[in-house]
């Protein structure tokens, strides 16, 4: 059985309600312990892709990946990257829309990330198995919650 499991997060710079550049949240993510590689490949969606969804999977050094993104946000395009928690095989996609694009179609909660397969979980004592939700909390938030930004508002949706 598929189970489809994500977060939705607003943050913002802590001056005002200004959000928080996409370049910012892949900085802290990176500084706080999320890595963008599966061994030397970094999963993104290109420059250009206008919301095509084409992941492209390609060896690059993260300055490079960096500039990149840095191409992208300037265009106000989705930056869509994999990502793995250290040296687990917890991962996720991550989905952050630029500022321009969020306030033109009123998307309220710019940034999503979709846990994948390798999901941490919870296993109650009658087997019944959850997103271990509090884990994520404890390695995203904290990450967000630094250099001048944070998490406004978040969401979290699970479904069988």
């Amino acid at each position: 059985m598929s189970v489809s499991a994500s977060f939705d997060l607003r943050v913002v710079r802590s001056s005002g309600k200004e959000l928080a550049s996409q370049i910012e949240i892949i900085k802290a993510l990176a500084n706080y312990g999320w890595s963008f590689f599966r061994g030397e490949y970094v999963c993104y969606l290109p420059y250009g892709d206008n919301d095509n969804f084409n992941w492209t999977a390609e060896i690059i050094s993260f300055e490079s990946f960096l500039k990149i993104l840095e191409q992208k946000e300037k265009r106000s395009e989705l930056i869509g990257v994999s990502m793995t928690w250290k040296n687990s095989n917890i991962d996720g996609e991550l989905l952050i829309w630029g500022a321009e694009e969020a306030r033109k179609n009123k998307i309220h909660t710019p940034i999503s990330f979709n846990m994948a397969a390798n999901r941490k979980r919870f296993i109650s004592q009658n087997n019944y198995e959850i997103t271990d939700v509090n884990w994520y909390m404890e390695k995203l938030l904290p990450a967000l919650n630094q250099n001048g930004m944070y998490v406004e508002y978040f969401s979290y949706e699970e479904y069988d």
